[in-house]
């Protein structure tokens, strides 16, 4: 893009996927898409609806915030993102027409891990190992999700510091901690080595777990 003297546009963010989808819904739906990111445009509200029946919670009463992309992003506890990932991963509690498209999505992400996050990414490194045995998605400030469809679970964790690479330390940690990896295994999903620009190690991310 640079040596073709392109800008970066909106549609070059990784969130114009998610958009895209909006945008699908509401062709799908038969309602217009202009202020499709509204809270009160019927694609929004169908998405409060999936999440509060697949997290089993009441969202209602609540007032959502606006994320960096513009749509309406609601607070939840992580218990209820964690029993909505494992809903997804399993199929289990949800409607016919949630589990059909919960298999779509969880196929086509360990069909393509890469279009999940990108090369070198934590997501697209462990989707890509456990070849749909963990499905796991990161979110803004120090959020991580994950599905273990074989076992029934699911999990969600938020680092107090907003960082990415202690919510990744963490995602690897607990994987690790259901016997699903080695260390030596873990060190690699997780990229626990901290090198400078010329390669040399300079440190290291540990997690302590009780």
């Amino acid at each position: 893009m640079i040596a073709d003297g392109v800008f970066h546009q909106a549609e070059h963010n990784n969130c114009s996927g998610k958009h895209a989808g909006f945008l699908t819904l509401a062709l799908q739906l038969g309602h217009p898409h202009r202020n499709y990111i509204q809270p009160d445009h019927p694609v929004q509200l169908r998405v409060k609806e999936v999440l509060e029946k697949s997290c089993d919670v009441e969202l209602s009463k609540m007032e959502p915030a606006i994320d960096g992309c513009s749509v309406p992003t609601w607070a939840m506890p992580l218990e209820n993102i964690a029993i909505g990932m494992a809903r997804w991963g399993t199929g289990s509690k949800l409607d016919p027409e949630f589990c059909k498209a919960s298999e779509i999505i969880s196929k086509a992400m360990v069909l393509h891990p890469h279009l999940v996050a990108g090369q070198g990414r934590c997501c697209t490194r462990v989707l890509s190992h456990f070849k749909g045995k963990v499905l796991v998605k990161t979110g803004a400030e120090g959020v991580y999700c994950a599905a273990f469809p074989e076992l029934g679970l699911g999990m969600a964790l938020k680092c107090h510091d907003g960082q990415k690479r202690a919510s990744e330390a963490g995602l690897v940690a607990l994987i690790q901690k259901l016997d699903l990896v080695d260390e030596q295994q873990a060190e690699i999903l997780s990229s626990s080595k901290i090198k400078n620009h010329n390669q040399i190690l300079v440190g290291e991310i540990k997690v302590r777990i009780p």
